[in-house]
């Protein structure tokens, strides 16, 4: 019995080492967690495109630096897209569907049956059912995290001040007293 015990904590002993090692090379290295590089240089340059520099990186008197931000970045795993979606850079996640506004004015019913009352033409020019018009938004969204790597329903960023942070940041500022949410 002793024996199976002393072979179990080796092995444990021997597990945690190499997690270790693996923690401090992707550390040590740059790379995220996922074996990528993270890309630094590319969301430095992303955020001066959105005039964001070392001297106007604040909330509400807390003064970041650029690494500092950079490496909230990483903590979170922020993309370039991230940032992106959450300042507008990106499509609206309906586009190319009914709801993109190039189809017509589309109403949605319970049924898919027009409400009494309503002409087509010139009232509405496409009616669809919930359960199409979910469809159709499940779709979109599925696409659109394929082709941009972003959850269109739950974005990693918030903008406060001009700034891209990352929600879990700023949601601690607001715990903390430090912002106030927003209405």
């Amino acid at each position: 019995m002793n024996r199976k015990l002393a072979i179990g904590i080796i092995a444990l002993l021997v597990l945690g080492v190499g997690a270790a090692m693996i923690v401090a090379y992707t550390k040590d290295t740059d790379m995220k967690a996922n074996g990528t590089e993270f890309p630094e240089d590319e969301l430095r340059d992303l955020l001066r495109k959105y005039n964001v520099t070392e001297d106007n990186i604040a909330i509400n008197g807390i003064a970041y630096t650029m690494d500092g931000l950079l490496d909230l970045y990483r903590k979170y795993n922020i993309t370039g897209n991230d940032i992106r979606f959450a300042m507008d850079e990106l499509p609206n996640p309906s586009e190319g569907t009914i709801f993109d506004g190039k189809h017509g004015r589309v109403i949605e019913t319970e049924t898919g049956e027009p409400p009494e009352g309503i002409k087509e033409g010139v009232d509405y020019d496409i009616v669809i059912s919930r359960e199409e018009a979910n469809a159709i938004i499940e779709e979109a969204v599925k696409r659109y995290i394929e082709k941009y790597g972003v959850d269109p329903g739950d974005s990693k960023i918030d903008v406060a001040n001009g700034i891209p942070f990352p929600v879990e940041e700023v949601r601690k500022l607001v715990e903390s007293g430090i912002l106030t949410p927003r209405e």
